[in-house]
């Protein structure tokens, strides 16, 4: 089951950061078993290399989850540690990952950086 949610309720729980530069153009379309990731209103889906940060109480907590990946509809240029929140368009789908755990695949139609 896919969520559709917006970035505004995101933002209160979860924040994305990189450790290292990365430009929109390093940011390919994910492909899965040789077909391209769309997103739910058919746009194709970029990889990023954002990890993803818990929100606690309006601050980010600097403690990864693992659980969360984040694709974008559109790349942008991140900057090597500065804090992003998605933008846009967003859904949420749950999913069990490798290790038997609940974990979430966000698609979003933006990152920008973080007030």
């Amino acid at each position: 089951m896919r969520i559709p949610t917006t970035s505004k309720v995101i933002a209160n729980q979860f924040a994305f950061a990189t450790l290292g530069r990365q430009s929109a153009s390093d940011q390919t379309v994910k492909v899965v078993d040789g077909v391209t990731k769309i997103s739910p209103d058919g746009r194709p889906v970029h990889r990023t290399a954002l990890m993803a940060l818990r929100v606690k109480d309006g601050a980010v907590s600097f403690e990864q989850d693992r659980n969360i990946n984040l694709n974008v509809i559109e790349p942008t240029d991140l900057e090597s540690g500065k804090i992003y929140t998605v933008s846009g368009l967003v859904w949420i789908t749950p999913y069990v990952n490798n290790n038997g755990r609940q974990a979430l695949s966000v698609i979003a139609e933006r990152v920008e950086p973080r007030a």
